[in-house]
């Protein structure tokens, strides 16, 4: 799905700039019409308003901490985020943060020094890389995750509708494509320990001499079932399941 491909391009984006990887669990449905307003931090927001965001989805402050981390990358109105960091993501924003480096910050970002149990968690990333990687891997794999405001898939979902299928070309050729992925709660597949990585091979491939329909070969990544919020997808196959 759309929403599906955004969120793989965030995290493909997020490992090009020497981050962590990060889990991704395909299956979510794309919505005719955008969500209500409202679910997206505003950049004017409040330190506080913005942990009741957040917690209202379930997420705690710590979380807060760390998805701030994302800020190490990207511009504020032009300025960039950090200064000499800005196309790698890393802990430097943490660090810049206990060394009193505020070019660039948001005021939420100076907020976080604010409370000691933030600040507390600040300083740990300042001080260890690692832990701010597999803190932020875990964290942001939840947050894109999301299936509704208050729900986050348990585990990859479903891959429906690639089986056997038949293809209709009209020249010699061999194609290539990116397929539909649904939540199905009666798709049974091979069981697997691992989730879906960005990079794991989605692929078809068709080919045919002349114009007619022919079988596709399809490689795909084990997907073990699920239970969970995606056990029982909504009604509506136009409806969305991601805002980020």
């Amino acid at each position: 799905s759309i929403a599906d491909l955004i969120n793989s391009c965030a995290v493909t984006a997020l490992k090009f700039l020497n981050g962590p990887d990060v889990p991704v669990y395909y299956g979510r449905l794309d919505r005719n019409v955008p969500d209500p307003t409202g679910l997206i931090p505003e950049p004017t927001m409040s330190l506080s308003a913005l942990i009741n965001a957040f917690s209202a989805i379930g997420f705690s402050k710590e979380d807060v901490v760390t998805l701030s981390g994302a800020h190490s990358v990207g511009v504020c109105h032009g300025i960039p985020m950090c200064p000499g960091h800005n196309t790698s993501f890393g802990n430097h924003y943490y660090q810049e943060l206990i060394e009193g480096d505020l070019s660039g910050k948001l005021p939420t970002d100076v907020e976080l020094l604010e409370d000691n149990t933030m600040r507390s968690l600040v300083q740990q990333y300042a001080n260890d890389n690692s832990q701010f990687f597999s803190d932020f891997s875990r964290v942001f794999g939840k947050y894109i995750s999301r299936i509704h405001c208050n729900q986050t898939s348990t585990g990859p979902c479903p891959l429906d509708d690639i089986g056997n299928s038949t293809t209709s070309t009209s020249t010699s050729s061999v194609t290539s494509s990116v397929i539909p992925v649904v939540a199905s709660p009666s798709s049974s597949f091979p069981s697997s320990s691992s989730p879906i990585i960005i990079g794991s091979p989605i692929v078809i491939s068709s080919s045919s001499s002349s114009s007619s329909s022919t079988s596709s070969s399809e490689s795909f990544p084990p997907v073990p079932p699920i239970s969970g919020p995606f056990s029982n997808p909504p009604s509506n196959p136009g409806g969305s399941v991601l805002s980020v």
